[in-house]
């Protein structure tokens, strides 16, 4: 097995951390930086030792800006495994597959010359375990372009499976280097994270819980981290809600935030359109509140106020995102 089947369960879209104005959350943390920072093990500026000022809508703006680029680390993931399980790389040693297959172990030709995958496969029934590692391995994937890959990724998955419902675990740990060759920036990527979801389709209902302890990605002069990310997606027919912990930090910021749901933000997908209600909270030097619909106190769909003051207010909560000019005030 060269990499898992590429069908994505219904709650799964949230593992790519999105940031939208109608949905996210995030985590609340203590008002000091501690000990921890030194885990960040690719803050070589020491980003995640200083609170992020987040004080007037500009520098809001900014948090929005660094959490949309936090969007990239999965995004960037899930782009070199779906390369990796297009079929399209050429086993090497043809002669030796009845060996190789034994000994679980596969490797695979990348696109330069020398460029190899090694896949240490050691699944078992319902278990997925799958051991990437990239020497000098070119791929060209299809949202990053050509990338040059060093480094390991370990990806184990496990479901069960019953008539109308079905639940999926799965674990990932990866410390890659890379360059995107279109650019020739380098890039590293470090962490990991966990998933697990049950969903009952006969109920229309089902729960995906997120836990990331450190995810870092540092992409030239650029850096983004996520800490201690803790998020429960909740579907019960038409009613999706999300609640979410996480810290944030970021050369966009020039330091660290804490981001959390204070309120689950729920929307009823049967209206569409924006949230029913929620308050995200980000807390650095200042603090800032995103509230949506019932929770907003007045007319607008969503508002954000910072520091107790409304700073700005949308009629659609999507404008926060595609058109932040329309705010008002």
């Amino acid at each position: 097995m060269l990499f898992p089947g590429s069908g994505k369960a219904f709650l799964a879209v949230s593992l790519a951390f999105t940031v939208s104005a109608c949905g996210g959350g995030g985590g609340g943390g203590s008002d000091d930086a501690d000990e921890s920072r030194s885990s960040l093990s690719l803050d070589s500026d020491g980003y995640g030792t200083r609170k992020a000022a987040i004080n007037s809508p500009e520098e809001y703006e900014q948090f929005a800006e660094a959490y949309a680029s936090s969007e990239e680390p999965p995004l960037l993931l899930g782009a070199i495994l779906s390369e990796l399980g297009s079929g399209e790389l050429r086993r090497v040693g043809e002669d030796e597959v009845a060996r190789q297959s034994t000994n679980n172990l596969h490797k695979y030709a990348c696109e330069n010359p020398g460029g190899l995958v090694t896949i240490t496969d050691r699944s078992t029934g319902t278990l997925i375990d799958l051991r990437h590692t990239y020497t000098d391995c070119v791929l060209t994937t299809d949202d990053f372009g050509a990338l040059s890959l060093d480094g390991n990724h370990h990806y184990t998955a496990r479901t069960k499976a019953g008539e109308t419902s079905e639940s999926v675990t799965v674990s990932q740990a990866f410390d890659i280097e890379g360059v995107f060759l279109a650019s020739d920036t380098p890039f590293t990527l470090k962490g990991g994270y966990d998933w697990s979801e049950q969903y009952d389709a006969e109920n229309m209902n089902g729960t995906l819980t997120l836990r990331a302890d450190i995810l870092e990605l540092r992409k030239g002069g650029s850096y983004t981290a996520i800490e201690d990310l803790r998020e429960t997606i909740r579907l019960d027919d038409n009613l999706y809600s999300t609640s979410t912990h996480l810290r944030l930090t970021s050369s966009v910021l020039k330091g660290y935030v804490d981001y959390s749901t204070s309120k689950p933000v729920m929307t009823d997908l049967a209206q569409g359109g924006c949230p029913l209600h929620g308050i995200n909270r980000i807390e650095g030097d200042g603090v800032a509140e995103v509230r949506h619909g019932q929770d907003t106190g007045n007319h607008y769909e969503m508002v954000v106020e910072i520091n107790g003051n409304l700073a700005m207010a949308f009629d659609f909560c999507g404008d926060i995102v595609s058109d932040p000019d329309k705010a008002i005030p």
